[in-house]
């Protein structure tokens, strides 16, 4: 979530699903960080941000998505290849200077678009071939610093600049419903070549400033590579990834089939915290 939200050091293939961390902010529309109705002094109102997406206290914050994949090519109509499901869960840790550390853990299963089930294997209708289905996992602890003046990877070699990138956000409102969308690009493979995300929360929580973890949901729009389990090369096109899904108050919430399948294959963590990787 998007919105998005990662050490590249372990990626098998794929993309984020709140984007949270490995994307820039595309320089494409308004900057409302300062909209008048967000609470606290305008200098502060990055802060918002963290609490939607993750919180200001060192938590896991686990979120729970699922959604449709499909593929563009040319001009021909989008092909709904498959679905999926994941999780994406945050570790922030707030440092001396006021900004955060991020670690975060994604893990995204794929399911046929038609039964429903896991699947495991896929007839590639692009080559004929079986392909062997590989998760998408990206994650890494303290991977991602988030400040007033921006995003950025921990680690320089990871981007093309060490600079923090300037956020670039859009917060609106009706009824008690808010709600901040971002569109959003990535300078490095194999994460999204763009993005486009909204995080929702009530107004009034947003307000709430004794909150540090906001209740919130999601739905965000991804433009990427062919993943590399497809075995495409360089046949043009790209997939387009749709996933909505929701903030949870604990990884006990997650759905049992999703959690019994981490427990058989992924040694059961459902965790960010920094001490979870080897």
């Amino acid at each position: 979530m998007t919105g998005p939200l990662m050490s590249r050091r372990s990626v098998l293939a794929g993309v984020s699903a709140l984007g949270f961390a490995g994307v820039v902010q595309a320089a494409d529309g308004p900057a409302e960080m300062s909209a008048d109705w967000l609470p606290g002094p305008p200098g502060d109102r990055w802060r918002h941000l963290i609490r939607m997406q993750s919180s200001t206290r060192s938590e896991d914050v686990p979120w729970w998505y699922t959604g449709r994949i499909y593929a563009q090519l040319g001009d021909q109509a989008p092909q709904h290849l498959f679905n999926l499901e994941g999780t994406e869960i945050y570790w922030p840790r707030e440092l001396a200077d006021g900004s955060f550390a991020t670690s975060s853990r994604t893990l995204t299963f794929f399911r046929d678009k038609d039964s429903g089930d896991m699947i495991r294997e896929y007839r590639n209708p692009f080559t004929g071939a079986l392909n062997k289905v590989a998760a998408n996992r990206l994650g890494g602890p303290d991977d991602s610093i988030y400040s007033a003046a921006g995003w950025r990877f921990a680690e320089p070699a990871l981007s093309d600049t060490a600079e923090p990138e300037a956020w670039q956000v859009e917060w609106r409102r009706a009824g008690d419903l808010a709600w901040y969308t971002s569109s959003r690009f990535s300078r490095i493979l194999p994460q999204p070549w763009l993005e486009s995300m909204t995080a929702f929360c009530s107004e009034a929580a947003l307000r709430d400033t004794t909150m540090h973890n906001l209740p919130s949901h999601f739905s965000s729009t991804y433009l990427s590579p062919w993943p590399r389990w497809m075995e495409m090369g360089d046949r043009p096109g790209h997939l387009v990834w749709h996933s909505s899904g929701r903030k949870l108050a604990s990884a006990a919430e997650i759905p049992a089939e999703y959690r019994r399948r981490v427990n058989a294959e992924y040694g059961g963590v459902l965790t960010a915290h920094p001490d979870s990787w080897d």
